[in-house]
């Protein structure tokens, strides 16, 4: 079977880790930042579930991303181990789903404030801050996601593979 394009241990594959692993630390930096983590009347539920999602999806895309340059470094094909290909599928399958559910919650609360109760504004900055989070975890949700798919429909010929 053909290698499709961005599979785990490719190159193209460690670009959408690091671009995974940057975006959900950019998402929890931007969280945390002191003057809107301190005095923020939005931190709610929704933003704790967030928060700690992200730091999950942070730690998985930074050790699969190590997994990633230890391929591509060491010229080792991943193909070769069919269960930690499979694992890596299951882990990343889960994390992106969660993800997904994640930041809709987050993107639904920040609609309410800005739409229903007309509490946040562009002027303010804890809500700017909060829109960027929120994009910006959207393109985490888009990479993780694109990174499952990719997965998904390489793992037949990761399964079926012969070493001819």
């Amino acid at each position: 079977m053909k290698d499709i394009i961005g599979r785990p241990g490719t190159k193209l594959g460690l670009c959408l880790r690091i671009g995974q692993c940057l975006s959900a630390f950019l998402t929890v930096a931007t969280i945390m930042y002191p003057s809107m983590y301190k005095h923020s009347p939005y931190y709610n539920v929704a933003d704790s579930y967030f928060t700690q999602f992200m730091g999950v999806q942070f730690i998985s895309s930074f050790f699969l991303a190590c997994i990633d340059v230890f391929a591509v470094t060491m010229k080792k094909d991943l193909r070769a181990s069919p269960n930690l290909f499979t694992s890596i599928l299951f882990v990343d399958g889960v994390l992106s789903t969660l993800l997904f559910g994640a930041t809709c919650s987050r993107a639904a609360v920040e609609f309410y404030y800005i739409f229903d109760l007309k509490s946040c504004t562009l002027e303010d900055s804890t809500c700017r801050s909060s829109l960027v989070y929120v994009g910006v975890a959207f393109l985490c949700c888009f990479l993780s996601s694109l990174s499952a798919y990719i997965e998904f429909f390489s793992w037949p010929s990761i399964i079926f593979h012969d070493d001819d």
